[in-house]
């Protein structure tokens, strides 16, 4: 799809999607106009509750190889993207870590061949490698004595998914992107002329025009944890309780099941 220089567009929705999509037709020289149902900070949206980790090989225990293919060209466009916004975001590619009790052996070896049939799918993706207790240390020193061994993804990465948020409202302003906020609107509500174009972002907002949408229910909290020293995304293993721990800065921990 091309969108002809200086033509008008309407997006619905603020949240991470419909904030991207604002700045980068704006950036091309577009008219845009956003409706938000909530306000500047997202509160209803997906993207600020997110823990905003950047991990194709981990996820493709869970999902498919087309979307872990999205998910290895995000990890090369996300710093591109951070590059063009005024105000900084957190952004580290340090890798995942994935530990296990040893109770739990029998699933973190069925998630190591998960891993091993990605990589020989995707071979672009780097292999997971094995660590042993000392190794595992020297990666990160808070876990000393607590495993015996576990798994490190290379490359994987995250960003502080809260100051972007921020960092895309800032710029939409910059931009002279109209947004009108707590301002919910449909697509029948609005009209954006013959010429104009207009962009459905809503996310689960728009179920009630989109019956199919579904939502993926997942549990999340936010510890302010200064003590604890993790310094890059960590997952546990279990058969049915996987958790995931990212990091952010400030001490803030983004805990939650995968």
């Amino acid at each position: 799809m091309t969108i002809e220089r200086n033509s008008t567009a309407v997006v619905l929705g603020a949240g991470l999607m419909g904030r991207l999509l604002a700045c980068a037709l704006a950036q091309r020289g577009h008219r845009v106009e956003v409706f938000d149902a909530g306000g500047p900070l997202a509160e209803n949206a997906a993207a600020r509750v997110a823990a905003a980790m950047l991990a194709p090989l981990a996820e493709s225990a869970v999902t498919e190889l087309p979307v872990v293919r999205m998910g290895q060209h995000a990890l090369a466009r996300w710093p591109e993207l951070l590059a063009t916004l005024d105000q900084p975001v957190f952004f580290q590619q340090s890798g995942t870590v994935v530990l296990w009790h040893r109770q739990d052996t029998a699933e973190a070896e069925r998630f190591s061949g998960q891993l091993a049939r990605t990589t020989a799918a995707l071979p672009s993706l780097p292999h997971a490698q094995r660590l042993n207790a000392a190794e595992l240390t020297a990666l990160e020193p808070a876990l000393e004595h607590r495993f015996a061994q576990g798994l490190y993804l290379p490359h994987e990465g995250q960003l502080d998914n809260r100051e972007l948020l921020a960092a895309l409202a800032h710029q939409m302003q910059l931009l002279g992107v109209t947004v009108r906020w707590n301002s919910p609107r449909t697509p029948a509500e609005v009209d954006p002329g013959p010429d104009a174009w207009l962009f459905d972002c809503r996310g689960l907002g728009a179920q009630p025009q989109w019956s199919t949408l579904r939502g993926v229910r997942g549990e999340v909290a936010r510890v302010h944890a200064p003590g604890v020293s993790l310094s890059r995304p960590t997952r546990l293993l279990h058969p049915r309780y996987p958790l995931y721990i990212a990091p952010k800065p400030g001490g803030m921990f983004v805990i939650g099941a995968t």
